[in-house]
């Protein structure tokens, strides 16, 4: 719903995936990556890639 305003296509992101995901970042195994990785992405692992992304790694 907010493509037309981000230009961001959103993703599914299934129950699991976000229970994980939530998990890591209440378990704090995600405090290492700025706050700018888990904007707009999906599941933790969205937010590995996007941190590395911000880097300047890949």
């Amino acid at each position: 719903m907010a493509e037309k305003f981000t230009g961001i296509p959103g993703v599914y992101v299934p129950l699991k995936d976000t229970l994980e995901s939530f998990a890591a970042i209440v378990d704090g195994e995600l405090d290492q990556y700025p706050e700018a990785a888990f904007y707009n992405v999906g599941a933790w692992r969205d937010v590995v890639a996007k941190a590395k992304k911000l880097e300047g790694g890949a």
